[in-house]
């Protein structure tokens, strides 16, 4: 059982629990979590907590830094927003987990093109 507030009418919710552990592992979160479920026949949504941040934008200056916002929203709303400036290359990757909660990676592109 979670402990929730809820004002609707009542829903069955059913999860298989290996399945929610494996995710949560691959996404590998130690903060808490947010589980969104639009209707009963809509998928649920698990994401990392981390701030509530839910927007990251990420700009190259003309001085070849980036500087990196991260923002908190609900539709047209902002209810949080910090920016951080001046970053190199090799710290976007460190400084995006932290603050989100998530992992990022380009994959397989090579390393001398791209450092996240």
């Amino acid at each position: 059982m979670l402990p929730l507030s809820y004002t609707a009418a009542d829903v069955t919710i059913g999860f298989n629990g290996h399945f929610i552990v494996e995710f949560l592992k691959t996404i590998g979160t130690d903060g808490e979590v947010r589980l969104s479920l639009k209707d009963g026949s809509s998928a649920a949504v698990i994401m990392p907590e981390a701030n509530g941040i839910n927007r990251v934008r990420i700009d190259l200056t003309a001085a070849d830094l980036y500087d990196m916002t991260f923002i908190r929203a609900r539709g047209l709303k902002v209810f949080y927003e910090t920016k951080i400036e001046g970053l190199h290359c090799d710290q976007l990757r460190s400084i995006f987990t932290e603050a989100t909660g998530l992992e990022v990676s380009l994959g397989s592109m090579r390393a001398d093109r791209f450092c996240l």
